[in-house]
């Protein structure tokens, strides 16, 4: 358990707000869960009642919520009585993101909508509604599900968290709002892929030793897929299992991709509340806002009571034990600790599955440049302590007999100096880390920035030995790196120029027209990516680069698809074949269709097309018509 406790910090500035809110937690901020709203009447045609008067300097939430919900039904209306832009063919993904930044949670949302309306209509099923919010809509949080099921009818999961800075898109590009009021917004409907939303916690995760089978039924996904698997895990920065989720992912799905992050929030003096949100419509321990059958209305109300006499407060719900069954809190998405009714958890983690016909690629930017291209291996490590380094070797150094680890830092450092000032020397020092390669026979020749897993390098001790944040072992690799702006900008850079040859080569390897043998055959079609999901520390965004969105807007310049998700306290993707807690990390993930089925699509449109071109122009020849007939009693002409 140290050695996990120890490999999931990830060592640097990110956690600072964490351990301060551990150390020092707030308790006079207490959510509770709100009556029911009067504006869900509005939404729902139901008769609504006058509001009783309250005093204007001190409007209640319900009024708030009522107010802010009839402005925004009236504008929906506007909206559906516009002429709208056709919707994409059957088949491909419906993915729409948009940002709004204002003052009232229920607003945002509202303009959210519009804007993601104004593209077009949505389609009859919407299957996930992804939502990052800012901490500065702290009182407003537990409105958020409820509106969004009201608002969108059809939708089947909701997922997402709050966040120090937001990321989304509007007409102007990409953007993170940092420290301010804003709610980024995405709605998807993926007909090649199932999604399914859990919320687990403490008690929910199945033990070291628990098959397959258990991580299977607790998240609600096939124990070994046959299709692509891959995982976006949102956690709660007090969730001190995180790392054991991981774990446990890695193991029970080792080819699935994993990406995501630990919630932040935004500093106050009054404090502030991290939360995550979970909500799936095919919970059964969630009420629904659409009318029971009248077979299940004794069980759907006794359902809701007990989820309400449950949610009393934030943090007051009952924990309960994972099922094996898919039944139990973490699979029903309800129930857990710390939940506070209407899809609203401040502990544990939020886990988002998608399994089907659609691939998410990783690009993990940890935000460090090499300082010399010189690899180094681990000759000998303290002997009960394997987070000391004692000796290091290298091929052509000192003829690769082990030096000192702290002579073989001298030796690295000397290589620099030249073009160094004072100033620069102490800056490039006090921003040095630790590369670690991962594991495989691949030449040290042949090692990129991006392989390296970056940790914390904490100094040297009286014995001259090398103190890192992992536990490490004779013969690993590591180099030393720089983590500043420069190193950022190159890492960034780097990731966004490799996956875009990868796509360039894909297309060359495609568009042949053909396959190796010639034939009638043709190579799969590259699949264009349709969405991408940004985790990114509160350590970088303006406080590192001097200017905002820098992270958001240089990705878009290599993916033009919509971008969405929020600055982080701790980054999650993995390296090598292991997924891992990162800090000062921008961990991305690219969404698109699987090439065969982007080919047959592709394929599908194009003979639609055709079929409605040239023979839609030209009408058929006319059919002559036949001669009078004569009648009866007349002679025949010859």
């Amino acid at each position: 358990m140290a050695a996990q406790r120890l490999r999931s910090g990830p060592g640097s500035a990110c956690q600072a707000q964490a351990q301060a809110r551990r150390a020092h937690p707030p308790t006079h901020h207490t959510l509770t869960r709100p009556a029911p709203f009067a504006g869900a009447r509005l939404l729902r045609g139901g008769p609504t009642s006058a509001p009783d008067p309250a005093p204007l300097s001190q409007p209640g939430r319900a009024s708030r919520g009522s107010s802010v919900l009839a402005r925004a039904s009236s504008s929906s209306a506007a909206d559906v009585a516009s002429p709208q832009p056709p919707q994409p063919p059957a088949g491909t993904p419906f993915w729409r993101t948009h940002i709004a930044r204002k003052p009232v949670l229920l607003q945002a949302l509202y303009d959210c909508l519009a804007g993601i309306r104004a593209a077009g209509p949505l389609p009859e099923q919407v299957d996930l509604a992804m939502v990052y919010v800012s901490s500065a809509y702290e009182q407003d949080f537990p409105l958020l599900v409820e509106a969004l099921r009201q608002q969108v009818p059809g939708l089947r999961n909701v997922f997402g968290c709050t966040g120090f800075g937001i990321i989304g898109v509007d007409g102007e590009g990409a953007h993170e709002v940092e420290a301010a009021s804003a709610l980024s917004l995405t709605l998807a409907r993926i007909p090649q892929a199932e999604v399914v939303v859990r919320h687990v916690d403490t008690a929910d995760l199945p033990d070291g030793d628990a098959p397959p089978d258990r991580w299977s039924s607790l998240l609600g996904v096939p124990a070994f897929p046959e299709c692509p698997l891959s995982f976006v895990v949102l956690a709660d920065p007090t969730f001190s299992e995180v790392q054991d989720l991981l774990d446990g992912l890695d193991f029970a799905f080792p080819t699935a991709t994993k990406i995501g992050g630990l919630s932040s929030s935004t500093p106050s003096f009054t404090g502030s509340t991290t939360a995550t949100f979970a909500w799936s419509a095919s919970s059964p321990s969630l009420p629904s806002s659409s009318p029971a059958p009248a077979s299940a209305s004794a069980s759907a109300a006794s359902t809701e009571a007990s989820t309400t006499a449950d949610a009393v407060a934030v943090g007051a719900g009952s924990s309960s034990s994972g099922s094996s069954a898919g039944g139990g809190a973490g699979a029903s998405g309800a129930g857990s600790s710390g939940a506070s009714g209407g899809g609203m958890f401040t502990r544990g983690a939020a886990v988002l599955s998608l399994h089907g016909e659609v691939q998410m690629d990783l690009m993990i930017a940890q935000g460090c440049r090499p300082l010399t291209s010189t690899t180094w291996t681990v000759d000998r490590v303290a002997p009960g302590d394997p987070t000391r380094i004692l000796a290091l070797s290298a091929e052509g150094v000192a003829k690769g007999r082990p030096l000192p680890a702290l002579e073989a830092f001298q030796v690295e450092l000397q290589s620099v100096l030249g073009g160094m000032s004072e100033s620069q020397l102490r800056r490039t020092v006090s921003n040095l880390t630790v590369g670690v390669a991962p594991e495989g026979l691949k030449p040290a020749a042949e090692l990129e920035p991006q392989d390296f897993l970056i940790r914390a390098l904490r100094g040297f001790d009286a014995e001259q030995a090398l103190v890192v944040g992992d536990y490490m072992r004779a013969g690993q690799r590591l180099r030393f790196m720089v983590r500043d702006k420069q190193g950022a900008q190159e890492d960034l850079t780097s990731h966004g120029v490799s996956y875009k040859r990868k796509q360039l080569q894909a297309m060359l390897m495609g568009g042949g027209g053909g396959g190796a043998g010639g034939g009638g055959g043709a190579a799969a079609a590259p699949a264009q990516p349709f969405g991408m999901l940004v985790f990114t520390c509160n350590g970088r965004g303006s406080g590192l680069y001097g200017e905002g969105s820098y992270d958001a807007r240089t990705l878009a310049t290599y993916v033009p698809v919509p971008v969405a998700g929020f600055q982080c306290n701790g980054e999650i993707g993995r390296v090598g074949n292991t997924t891992h807690l990162h800090g000062f990390t921008c961990a991305v993930g690219v969404l698109r269709l699987t090439s065969e089925v982007a080919a047959a699509a592709a394929g599908g449109a194009t003979a639609a097309a055709s079929s409605s071109s040239a023979p839609a122009s030209a009408p058929p020849p006319a059919v002559p018509a036949p001669p009078p007939q004569q009648p009866p009693s007349a002679p025949q002409q010859e």
